[in-house]
């Protein structure tokens, strides 16, 4: 998810890469209209909703946040095949190390089973940026009151609940920040195995610190001396069916609230040293963040780094796109929500085209008033 704020060595980081002091020439040129043949197999967008209100816990179903809308229906007939699904740990679970809460988790479920439906993959995330509540600085793994026992705890009970349904991915927690790198692995690693041991067999997406930036991979910042890149050599999980996960935005500072992006291959550039990193140590990896808004600029760096990642499928699996969801306002930079006003289309036109030429399935027509369309008609969030 975009960041408000930055720390001033983060900004300083990307900074660097952004002016092409921090990352080589890409040794694999992106095909700037691939072939389908060159489709990655996971394609989507997240729809970002449940996370909402994170300073009222527990919240108001319609008031303080919502699940996502029947735009879902619309994204899968334009052929994503995967939607990344936020949530909050603290109104899952609290406090820690109790029963989940049913009459908040029964909307995830509601989610997962509509995904289901249109044949994708529901990926979960509690969206709490490494920390427990989201809003504190109690760093998961790294505090007397939100230690490993704690996380391991609730994702054995998320992955008791979860791992009869096929169509589940678990991500374990959104953009981990400003902590130890090194423990954060660790942490990591712990969870993997809980979740593992708790008979969850899917797919498992696994951040770094530093926001999980691809960008960021090779950073040490206030972590001390070690990188993502370095504290994550050895990392395993029992039966290898994992991803490690990378966001990258393309502006400034790598945030993703500002409407200019870098340059037309910004993505390509911050993405390079990760490639070659995952490729080196055999991993795969997947972008669950990118977003740029819809001007000449940002519209041909999500293509070309879209295309850099399929010039690169040994390493790169997939992509979700930030952002859709029934809350959204138009004014965001990033959003890609289907409007009345834009004949129930994404407003951000060129951003949208730019991402439907890397979709893995191809388009469903269905007929409205006899006309073929890829949406649904039914939506009353648009």
């Amino acid at each position: 998810m975009p960041r408000l704020t930055y720390a001033a060595i983060m900004l300083l980081g990307c900074a660097l890469v952004s002016a092409g002091g921090a990352s080589p020439t890409p040794t694999s040129a992106p095909n700037a209209t691939p072939s389908p043949t060159n489709k990655l197999p996971y394609t989507g967008i997240n729809m970002a909703s449940a996370e909402f209100g994170s300073s009222n816990i527990p919240g108001v179903l319609g008031t303080d946040y919502i699940w996502p809308g029947s735009s879902m229906t619309y994204f899968a007939n334009s052929g994503m095949n995967i939607f990344r699904v936020g949530f909050l740990w603290e109104r899952a679970q609290k406090p820690l190390n109790t029963s989940l809460i049913d009459s908040y988790l029964s909307g995830l479920d509601a989610t997962i089973d509509t995904i289901a439906s249109l044949g994708a993959i529901a990926i979960i995330q509690p969206h709490n940026f490494g920390r427990y509540p989201s809003l504190s600085n109690e760093i998961i793994g790294q505090s007397s009151t939100v230690d490993n026992g704690a996380f391991n705890d609730f994702w054995t009970r998320m992955a008791n609940r979860y791992k009869n349904r096929a169509n589940v991915w678990i991500n374990i927690v959104n953009e981990p920040h400003d902590m130890d790198t090194k423990k954060w692995v660790e942490t990591a690693q712990s969870v993997v195995y809980a979740i593992r041991a708790a008979g969850f067999t899917n797919k498992i997406i696994v951040p770094g610190n530093y926001w999980t930036g691809g960008w960021a991979w090779y950073e040490t910042g206030k972590t001390g001396s070690v990188t993502n890149a370095e504290a994550f050599i050895g990392f395993k999980d029992p039966l290898n069916n994992f991803f490690i996960e990378a966001h990258q935005y393309l502006d400034k500072d790598c945030s993703g609230t500002f409407s200019e992006c870098v340059s037309e291959t910004i993505g390509v550039e911050r993405l390079t040293k990760i490639t070659k990193w995952a490729r080196d140590n055999k991993f795969k990896t997947f972008l669950g963040e990118i977003g740029g808004s819809n001007n000449s600029v940002c519209i041909a760096a999500i293509d070309n780094t879209l295309a850099f990642l399929e010039a690169n499928s040994d390493v790169w699996q997939g992509f979700t796109y930030w952002a859709a969801g029934p809350w959204w306002p138009l004014a965001d930079v990033n959003e890609i929500e289907p409007r009345s006003m834009c004949g129930r289309e994404p407003c951000k036109s060129g951003v949208w085209n730019a991402v439907k030429k890397h979709l893995v399935n191809p388009p469903k027509a269905t007929t409205v008033n006899g006309q073929n369309v890829i949406h649904s008609p039914s939506s009353h969030y648009w």
